[in-house]
Parts: C-alpha cells; sequence; structure tokens
C-alpha cells in the first residue's frame, strides 16, 4: 500500500470549485452540441438507473364515485378479489417467480450501472464520450466495481435490519403488551440515533467511492478493494480536508437544487405531467378492457425512460460538475491522480 502519511493537499475544497467549473464549462458549451449533452445525459441515465426528477398528478377522485361515469369498476374488483381468493396457491408462486426476476434483472442493471460508471467518467476527463471504446476498456474495472455494488446494498441493509430493524421490533411489541414506559421511550430514541449514524456513515461510504473510489480505480486500473486502500490512506493524514468536502459537497448540492428549480418544473409541466395523463386515462380505460393494462404498463415505462433521458440531459452542466470537482480535488495529493489538468 502507497504510504502517504506525508502528503498533503495542495488544493483546498473551495479551490477545486473554478477548475471544476471551467472544464464543465469546456466539455458542454465550448463549443455547444446538442448531441453531446443527449449522449452525456444517456450515459448519466444509465450510471443512475434513471432515477431523476418527476411531477406529481393531481385528479379529482369524485370520477371514481360516480356509478355512472364508471359503471364496472365495482364488479370488476369483485371480480378480481374473488379470483385472487381462489387462485391463491399460484398467486404465491408467481410472487416467488417475479421476486426472481426481479432479482436478475436489478443484478444485470447495476451490472451496466457500474460499467457505464467507467464510461462516463472516461468521457468527462477525455472530452470526448466514446461510449462503445470506454466500455470496452472498462471490463475489469467495471466487473470489480459491480461486485462490491452488489455486495455493499444488501449488507447495508442487512446491517440495518440486524442492528436496527429487530430491537426495534422487539421493544415496539413490549410496548404494546406492557405500555410505553419511559426506558422503552429512551430505547426507541436511541435507535432512532443509531440508525440516524448508520445512514449517515453509509451516505459518505457511498459518496467516497463513486467520487473517489472510481477515480482512483480508473486512474491506476485497479480494483475497488485495492482503490479503497489508497483512499484510506490519502484519507487518514488528512482527515479533516476529507471532512470539509463532505461539508462542502452538501452546500454545492443544495445550490445546484435551488438552480434546477426552473427547469425541472418545465419538464414537469411539459412532459411529465402530459405523460402521467396518459397513463391514468388509460388505467381508466383498463378497468373496462383489461387488455390495455399492457399499453398503460408499455406507456408507463417509455414515459419513465424518455422522461429520466431528458431529465439527465438537461442537468448535465450539474451532473459533469459533480463528477469533475472530486477529481480535481483528488489531483492536489499528486501527480499520480492528475486527470483533467496537466502535471503542474
Amino acid at each position: 500500500m502507497d504510504d502517504f502519511s506525508n502528503r498533503h493537499l495542495r488544493i483546498s475544497v473551495v479551490d477545486a470549485i473554478g477548475p471544476a467549473f471551467n472544464h464543465m464549462a469546456k466539455v458542454l458549451f465550448k463549443p455547444f452540441s446538442f448531441i453531446k449533452w443527449v449522449k452525456f445525459g444517456l450515459v448519466a441515465f444509465m450510471v443512475t438507473l434513471g432515477a431523476g426528477g418527476g411531477s406529481g398528478f393531481n385528479f379529482n377522485p369524485s370520477l371514481f364515485r360516480d356509478a355512472k361515469t364508471f359503471p364496472k369498476i365495482d364488479s370488476y374488483i369483485t371480480n378480481v378479489t374473488q379470483w385472487i381468493e381462489s387462485h391463491l396457491m399460484l398467486i404465491i408462486i408467481l410472487g416467488i417467480v417475479a421476486l426472481l426476476v426481479i432479482t436478475i434483472i436489478w443484478t444485470i442493471l447495476i451490472y451496466f450501472c457500474s460499467r457505464f460508471s467507467f464510461v462516463y467518467l472516461d468521457g468527462v476527463i477525455k472530452n470526448d464520450l466514446q461510449i462503445k471504446q470506454a466500455y470496452k476498456e472498462s471490463r475489469t474495472n467495471g466487473w470489480s466495481y459491480f461486485l462490491w455494488n452488489i455486495i455493499f446494498v444488501p449488507t447495508a441493509l442487512l446491517i440495518i435490519l440486524l442492528l436496527i430493524g429487530v430491537p426495534a421490533t422487539f421493544i415496539v411489541i413490549a410496548g404494546i403488551t406492557e405500555g410505553f414506559s419511559l426506558t422503552i421511550i429512551l430505547l426507541l430514541v436511541l435507535l432512532g440515533l443509531v440508525l440516524i449514524a448508520l445512514i449517515i456513515l453509509l451516505a459518505v461510504i457511498s459518496v467516497f467511492t463513486i467520487d473517489f473510489v472510481v477515480p482512483i480505480m480508473y486512474l491506476r486500473k485497479i480494483r475497488v478493494l485495492d482503490a479503497w486502500k489508497i483512499l484510506l490512506a490519502l484519507i487518514k493524514p488528512n482527515k479533516l480536508q476529507f471532512f470539509l468536502y463532505i461539508l462542502m459537497r452538501i452546500g454545492l448540492i443544495l445550490a445546484a437544487a435551488t438552480l434546477l428549480i426552473i427547469p425541472c418544473c418545465l419538464l414537469g409541466c411539459c412532459f411529465f405531467i402530459p405523460a402521467i395523463a396518459l397513463v391514468v386515462g388509460l388505467g381508466y380505460l383498463a378497468f373496462q378492457y383489461p387488455l390495455i393494462w399492457i399499453l398503460v404498463v408499455s406507456c408507463a415505462l417509455i414515459a419513465w425512460f424518455i422522461g429520466s433521458w431528458l431529465h439527465q440531459t438537461i442537468i448535465s452542466p450539474i451532473t459533469v460538475f459533480f463528477r469533475i470537482y472530486p477529481l480535481v480535488f483528488l489531483e492536489g495529493f499528486g501527480v499520480e491522480f492528475l486527470s483533467i489538468n496537466q502535471p503542474r
């Protein structure tokens, strides 16, 4: 493992903002290319599983109370309830199969997202998003990062379940049966505090993995655990700087969220609200014509994909900046971490 005990940061969390912003502007605006934005939006969608903003849709529930407006809903619900009762074992089997299918799909998506994390990083660093070539080159790193992701998330959930969920369940049961005494309430409060601490710790691990471990893997062509060893060696003599990084990142996220209010509202009004209205309308008809449910699901998936892609394309300046910012911060630890800049 590398010795970074005497290595101190030569660029602060504040100083890193300027170079990161300048490189973001170079990538997306000098010159401006709509195709480039669309490509970055598509890869960002793959990295984040299309997790983007959306808009709610309000409809009038009185439509479902008027028998004249919706004459078949009562009989439809009755038929569905009777069918469920008479086919309970089949439903259980189908539920198990569905769970397995969802697990397989989730695993496949995590794999592609892990690979595309390096594709996106490669495009940001080189200012040239060559998806096919970068995807091919990310095979080793992507596989290692994939294994980390499929192990870290279930492990984190299991830890929370064992340390918080199980004790909380027994305490609540004791409170229901014997009454919620001051001791039980204090224990629940304590578990709540432990839960908050765990969530913060897991969030920090997740952020450091994305912001630092992945770039170190990319730059040194190493696996995830080796990259974590390097990062921990960097953190040990520079705890304050990394703590300030977390605080600055939170502040930058809040600032970015403020800037995104208007474009996200416009996207919601122009796309998500009409799309949700279409899906709800088709769902309304599906109570009378069950086969329309296939069209409902298809339209919902298409709307989710297009909307998430559009969202990631619109916020490309934000996502590119937050990919570059930790790179600039990391460069301060030495020339072996240089990525977007030439050696100083």
